[in-house]
């Protein structure tokens, strides 16, 4: 098994067997919720992609468990906001600290944790490659066809986008809106089934990602649900369709420095 090692608000995952100064490739991992964490528990899917050779960030991003419910507090009305671009500052700090390929660097995100995907990539061209998994690209649609249009009005937005000025508030915090930024090569996956964060999300953004000439891939999963869970075969093929997508930009990035 891989083994962890503590990092502030995140943990590290590496192959068990990698020499400590080997330098890896790394994924960074964000989590759904937004209010989850992750912690010192077992997470299959690092654990998966570590057997691979990869190192794995799992970051606990503004607004994770942990830290009390005026920490969660911040995220309201401000998810994705300008603060979350500091998770690029936290990759760059583990990547500092050495073992750590800083030419191979990805990142990956599902649910609350596509979003920050998403948002990222509009922002940075850090990383080498990305897999936005069952994320929310763009707020009205959003807020209207899912199951809980109720929490995501006036939680998340402060009233429905049909309110006065709200619309562009839906389209500030919309990585839709930062789509003609995109360079980083994208696979997006997600649930035919899935009404928290519908598959219309996905289409959306791999139909714009192509249109600005990003290369992209788009994964549906027939009959599975937000989580990917109901079928427990087609959660291990997201898995390794994400490892496969951010390998075959590995050995891109090493033809090109060779």
């Amino acid at each position: 098994m891989a083994r962890y090692q503590a990092a502030h608000a995140g943990r590290l995952v590496r192959p068990a067997d990698a020499p400590a100064d080997k330098p890896l490739p790394l994924i960074l991992w964000l989590h759904g919720g937004p209010y989850l964490s992750w912690g010192p528990h077992f997470a299959t899917i690092p654990q998966l992609w570590a057997a691979r050779g990869y190192a794995v960030l799992m970051m606990n991003p503004r607004g994770s468990l942990g830290y009390g419910e005026t920490f969660t507090d911040h995220l309201e009305h401000d998810f994705p906001g300008a603060d979350d671009l500091m998770i690029a500052d936290a990759v760059d700090l583990v990547v500092k600290r050495g073992g750590i390929d800083p030419r191979r660097v990805y990142v990956a995100g599902e649910s609350a944790g596509g979003v920050l995907t998403a948002w990222l990539i509009g922002h940075t061209h850090r990383f080498a490659a990305a897999a936005v998994v069952y994320g929310v690209v763009e707020w009205i649609s959003q807020t209207l066809l899912q199951d809980r249009p109720d929490y995501f009005a006036y939680r998340w937005r402060s009233g429905p986008p049909w309110d006065a000025g709200k619309q562009e508030v839906y389209w500030r915090h919309s990585p839709l809106a930062l789509v003609g930024n995109v360079r980083t090569p994208t696979i997006v996956l997600c649930g035919e089934r899935d009404w928290r964060t519908p598959i219309t999300q996905s289409e959306m953004y791999f139909t714009a990602l192509k249109m600005c000439g990003v290369e992209a891939a788009l994964v549906s999963y027939p009959d599975n649900n937000h989580g990917l869970e109901r079928h427990p075969s087609q959660y291990l093929d997201f898995a390794e369709r994400i490892g496969d997508w951010f390998e075959r930009y590995e050995q891109v990035t090493l033809a090109k420095s060779a």
